[in-house]
Formats: structure tokens, sequence, C-alpha cells
């Protein structure tokens, strides 16, 4: 997997190889995988495979609706199964290479391909952004709750207008969700900080993982403009945790539109602007510094 990652959307992977070890490097850091060995994946993670020893064989067990956890001792004791001290974890590390990549998604049970600079680029998947933007989240109305521990089946998010008081950055900060984002406006502001880049009574969708966040436009206004009072918009968004499938009737319509990804073209991570300051303290430090790619 030179130049190449995978996320899956859909359940976490366990992988245990019988043949061959497992260089795996995924976006909390890296992990060596020896025959004997396992290794969980979980959904929503990008990750690549190299392989040390050459041609790998093994086992690959995926689920769906749950993770992987340790199961409850009980009255089994401390020592009757297995305990967290038994297993590893990454290390943190950082990818900074800003060379195309290929990143397969599998969604829905679909391979889907894009092209973007390294998916394992640590501390965050777009931009650092200092933000007073309030967590959707906080403004659910109901919500329906799932056979999973602090994960709603669907969460609905009502959001009122209403006057917005700021003394930093605007719109939303890049992120991505263990849940879809369906969001709708019942009206659009005629000014404000935040613009939506769509009109009222048209759904924008995001769907479970993918990074998104501002345009490039809106990013330049929220830097720009003079902050002060501001009455923003009325809509409701709905956050499902699992996929969800468009008709053939809304794909076939004229009005079903991708994000053009040059929309966000001109973004540039500002972890990127410190990279010397950063290898000048691993360097005093004794440690690797952080090569940049091409």
């Amino acid at each position: 997997m030179e130049k190449k990652a995978f996320v899956n959307s859909d359940g976490d992977f366990l992988i245990m190889p019988e043949k061959g070890r497992l260089d795996i490097q995924t976006e909390m850091g890296k992990l060596m995988v020896r025959p004997g060995e396992m290794v969980v994946v979980q959904s929503g993670l990008k990750f690549k495979v190299s392989l040390p020893d050459g041609p790998s064989r093994g086992y690959v067990r995926e689920i769906y609706a749950a993770h992987f956890e340790l199961p409850e001792l009980g009255p089994l004791g401390a020592t009757g199964l297995a305990d967290m001290r038994d297993f590893e974890h990454p290390i943190a590390g950082f990818d900074i290479d800003r060379t195309n990549w290929e990143i397969v998604y599998k969604i829905t049970g679909q391979l889907l391909h894009a092209n973007r600079i390294t998916p394992l680029l640590m501390l965050s998947d777009g931009l650092e952004i200092t933000c007073h933007h309030a967590d959707p989240s906080s403004l659910a109305l109901l919500t329906a709750r799932s056979k999973v521990p602090g994960t709603p089946l669907v969460d609905i998010c009502v959001i009122g207008p209403h006057w917005d008081v700021m003394d930093g950055y605007g719109p939303p900060y890049f992120h991505r969700n263990s849940a879809c984002e369906l969001i709708t406006f019942v009206t659009v502001p005629s000014s404000g900080t935040f613009r939506p880049a769509f009109e009222s009574g048209i759904v924008n969708y995001q769907t479970v993982f993918a990074p998104h966040g501002p345009l490039a436009a809106e990013h330049k206004t929220a830097v720009e403009e003079k902050l002060g009072p501001t009455y923003n918009y009325d809509g409701f968004i709905i956050e499902p945790s699992s996929p969800l499938l468009f008709t053939e009737f809304a794909r076939k319509s004229p009005k079903f539109k991708e994000h053009d990804v040059a929309l966000w073209k001109g973004l540039e991570p500002t972890f990127m602007k410190h990279v010397d300051q950063v290898n000048a303290r691993l360097k005093a430090a004794g440690l690797p510094l952080l090569v940049q790619g091409n």
C-alpha cells in the first residue's frame, strides 16, 4: 500500500496474521503485528499496511453495529480474562507528506476512491482552528437510543433563529463525526458570519466519518469581516449513526449535486507553518525529525 490508505466506515476490523508481519500505520500511530497477535482497527480510521516479510496471510473479521471491547471480568476475577495491560497501543506519530495519496473508502459495502495529501497527518484531519462555534449536538431536541451505549440511533437538532455574539472564528471547525449530518435551512440569513452554501429547502449531506468544514470563501469572510452580534439561521440537523442511501429518483434529479472539492482549494493546515519550530524542538530532545514530502 504505497501512497495508499483504506478506511472502513461500515465496521471494525479484527486482523490476525498467520504468516508474515503486518506493519500497520493509522492516524493514531504505528503498530507491528506479528503472527500469533491480533489487531483491531476501528471503523472510520484511515490506515495503510506494509509487509516487511513479504507476502502475508491470515484472518480478518469485520463486525457492524458495535465495537470490539474487553469482556467484563465478573466473578472470574482479575486474571480470568484478558486485561488492559495485555494489549498494546500505537505511539503517536506525525506524517506530513504533501504528495498525492489514494484513499479507498468502504461505505455501505461500496468501495469509493479519492485523492488527497497524506491521510495520516496527526493532530487533525484538516485545519487547526480556534473557534467559538457551539457543537450542534447541544441543540438536540429529540433522540432515539440504539443498542450501543453512548451512540444514538438518530439525533434531531433544531436551530431556531437566534443572535450569535462571538469574539473569535465563526464557522464550525473542520471535523468528522461518527454520525452522518443531514442539514437543511428553513430560512437563510441575509447577512452573518456563517453563510450556507445552499438555499433554504435544499438538503446538504455529509456521510459518516467524512471530514468536512467551511468552504474557502466562508473561511476568508469569517477571518476578514468585523465581528459582532449577528442574527443567524433557522434550520435543523438530522444526525443518524448509520449512512443514508439516496433513491434513484433523488440521484437522477437535475438538482442533485456533489460537492466540488475545488471549493476548499487554498486551505492549508496551520500546523505546516510550524514544522521548522517542531523540528528544532525534536532535534534538541534527540528525537527523529519530521520529514516533509515534496
